[in-house]
């Protein structure tokens, strides 16, 4: 009789974990496919072709997930991010886009593949070796072309903060508001570190039509489909820094590296009292900050980055 009644709870038990499994999934599933509605109807005045519905490679979330809605009458997305904060709390960031300004925004950013184009999943590569050309026709719309040479052609990571300067700032006031009484340099960085960390880690391939995008995701992109990697996170993070801290161009850099042998993009810091690796830059020694995954400013030195090379930033954003 008792073993029985223990092979019935034992059902009922494994029942109610796999149904409560699938709600999880069903519950996951749909705020992503909430989100792709989301994107897709905030840039459907976009001049540039995107394909949001081909799976981010890598995904892995961290507890939390941008959510919203959208408006399509009134074409208003509103949107909420609830993350970790400073002192042990958790806020929630709200706000709205709407479908013309996003998608002026998007618009300013693409490479046309008669310049540049990927040669495979993983590559990408200049499609003509006359330079003249790439001159011509590849600075502009958030790269630039300025030889062939490693490092001296690409994404103009500048141009994607210029674009994505009034959510930066609107993400800015909001740290500064909640942090009241304990507003400081180094809770300015946790803060905007822990908002860009806990987004879900997902490469972008939105490549479309005749323009390529390098797998970058822009701000507005990022935080409305919920998910970005190391260059998208990166640059984020760079664009709020410098709305939060004095001296951005002498304090941030954006550095490209390796890490376990693949390449990889994180943000220098200078100014912070925090363990970790740093990187010596026009004399300057700049705290190497991990953007894709949530690893707090005091677990920074388990982290090893190498071959750095560091990309020049300009206040002209």
């Amino acid at each position: 009789m008792e073993i029985n009644l223990y092979i019935v709870l034992l059902v009922l038990v494994v029942i109610y974990l796999n149904t409560s499994f699938k709600m999880n999934i069903a519950s996951f599933s749909n705020k992503g496919r909430n989100n792709l509605f989301i994107i897709e109807q905030l840039t459907v005045h976009s001049s540039k072709p995107k394909n949001y519905r081909r799976a981010a490679a890598s995904y892995k979330a961290f507890g939390y997930q941008v959510s919203g809605n959208m408006d399509t009458k009134n074409e208003i997305a509103k949107l909420n991010f609830s993350f970790p904060f400073v002192g042990h709390r958790e806020v929630t960031f709200t706000t709205e886009l709407n479908t013309l300004s996003t998608s002026k925004i998007v618009s300013g950013f693409g490479a046309h593949n008669s310049c540049f184009a990927p040669v495979n999943d993983q590559y990408f590569a200049l499609q003509t070796t006359d330079e003249n050309f790439l001159r011509q026709n590849m600075n502009q719309d958030g790269f630039f072309f300025r030889s062939s040479n490693r490092y001296d052609y690409g994404v103009n990571y500048n141009e994607i903060m210029r674009l994505s300067k009034d959510l930066s700032k609107e993400i800015a006031s909001f740290i500064v508001k909640e942090l009241g009484d304990q507003d400081s340099h180094d809770n300015r960085v946790m803060a905007a570190l822990n908002f860009v960390q806990y987004i879900p880690y997902g490469q972008p391939q939105f490549d479309a039509g005749e323009y390529t995008y390098f797998g970058v995701a822009l701000p507005h992109e990022s935080f409305a489909i919920s998910y970005s990697d190391c260059d998208s996170k990166s640059v984020m993070l760079c664009g709020i820094l410098r709305e939060l801290i004095e001296d951005s161009e002498k304090n941030i850099i954006l550095v490209y590296c390796t890490m376990e042998e693949e390449h990889h993009m994180i943000v220098g810091f200078h100014g912070v009292r925090f363990p970790g690796k740093t990187h010596v830059h026009k004399g300057r020694s700049y705290l190497l900050l991990e953007t894709t995954t949530p690893i707090s400013l005091e677990q920074q030195q388990t982290i090893d980055f190498q071959n750095i090379h560091v990309y020049e930033l300009t206040n002209n954003a």
